[in-house]
């Protein structure tokens, strides 16, 4: 009989402990606001919504079906920021580079550049700071991002306080020569006001 009512209290006990550690871990996770987070695959196309956070580690962050992918952490979690603009866009905010299905777009551009392309059925735009960005960065992210990249056609716009020896520009430039892909320059000037979209083709608004 003693037996019986030593195991049963130490059947209590476990079935106790293991809901404390439960409530315990999920009081971590709110508090703290620790995310879980998985290897990626080699091959992005496969990839649903992702975000990267530090190369080569992605989290998933929504369940819509829109490929998505951001070198800025805190970024994705600004949902409010610049979405006025339609339901099916995606802001880059200035030093962000990202991927996306979406239609992406951006603005205040002084002596930051900007370098777009379409690829793998995936738009890219780079809002590149020339004190904040890096060329190791952007190289980086092209290759997370694209597995046949050489093929890829892409396209600079200066800001209009950039000129040819500007950060911005040399940072792209030698991004994209490390990376040998084809580029060239947005015939047209851009002003500060202007918001730049990007879905395959260019529109200055």
């Amino acid at each position: 009989m003693a037996q019986m009512i030593t195991k049963l209290l130490f059947i209590i006990f476990l079935i106790l402990a293991s809901i404390f550690i439960t409530i315990y871990i999920k009081i971590l996770v709110k508090k703290y606001k620790i995310i879980v987070t998985t290897k990626a695959s080699n091959t992005y196309p496969t990839i649903t919504e992702q975000v990267l956070i530090t190369h080569p580690i992605y989290t998933t962050i929504a369940t819509a079906p829109i490929k998505e992918i951001s070198s800025d952490y805190e970024d994705v979690h600004d949902f409010n920021n610049n979405t006025y603009l339609c339901d099916n866009c995606s802001y880059v905010n200035q030093s962000v580079m990202k991927i996306s299905q979406k239609q992406l777009y951006t603005n205040s551009v002084g002596s930051c550049s900007i370098l777009m392309f379409h690829h793998n059925n995936l738009n890219f735009m780079a809002h590149i700071d020339g004190g904040k960005n890096t060329s190791k960065n952007v190289i980086q992210f092209i290759k997370d991002g694209f597995s046949n990249y050489k093929s890829i056609n892409a396209i600079i716009i200066k800001g209009p306080w950039c000129n040819d020896d500007c950060n911005s520009i040399k940072i792209i430039l030698n991004s994209l020569n490390n990376l040998n892909i084809s580029y060239m320059f947005y015939k047209n000037e851009i002003n500060w006001e202007n918001t730049i979209l990007f879905d395959k083709t260019i529109t200055i608004d």
